[in-house]
This record gives C-alpha cells, structure tokens and sequence, in this order.
C-alpha cells in the first residue's frame, strides 16, 4: 500500500496503550481496536477487520478504569494491509479516521509523545 500524507497536524504515536479499551462504532457495527497506529488533534490512524467506506460517520469510543467517552468522526479513507503485515492479529486493513474533535488526544494524556519526524 503506498499512502501520501495528507495530514496537517501533528502526529504522536502512542508509547504506551493507555488502561481501556478502544471500539469503533459505525451505525451497522461494533470493533474491537486493537492496534492505534498514531494520533492527532482530528485524526487517528487505526487498524481494523472491516473495509470501510469513505465519508462512513463513525465513532471512536473509549472506555477504561475512570473514563469512558466516544468522538464522532468520519472515515476518510481505508485500504487492506499488504499481506506481509496482516500476520499480526491487528487488522487486515489500514483507516484514517478524521474526529471532529480534539477530545481525545486531550483524554490520553501522557499516553503519547511527540515526533516532529512524523509531521
């Protein structure tokens, strides 16, 4: 899969899974998050089992020990994995999710570090 960047915020990867787990939410459907690739302000990279359509309305929820909250977004694009990288269990495809809402970059605090080499 050959992806450009089209992000203009910064990414952070995150360094350590925060204590919860991730679920995305489309109105047909329910799945399990298993493995955030990176984050930013409005967008968040993830690996899932699902083809998902462009422009899909979606949610991006989080529930751990003391926190639960969802962010609405959209699908803004998703493309299968190539074959050497399904093997880990993750996801057979890779989706950028676009929030509509800074929130949950804010929520995970100290989850995450910065790397200007990703921007």
């Amino acid at each position: 899969m050959v992806s450009i960047e089209q992000r203009i915020h910064p990414r952070y990867p995150l360094v350590r899974p925060p204590e919860g787990e991730f679920q995305l939410l489309t109105p047909t459907a329910r799945y399990v998050i298993k493995v955030i690739n990176n984050i930013s302000s409005f967008g968040i990279r993830i690996y899932v089992d699902a083809l998902l359509a462009d422009r899909l309305k979606v949610a991006v929820e989080f529930t751990g020990p003391q926190i639960k909250l969802a962010v609405n977004g959209t699908v803004a694009w998703c493309a299968a994995r190539e074959e050497n990288q399904k093997t880990d269990g993750s996801g057979r495809f890779l989706a950028g999710i676009h929030l509509f809402s800074p929130m949950l970059l804010t929520a995970l605090s100290g989850a995450y570090q910065s790397d200007q080499t990703l921007s």
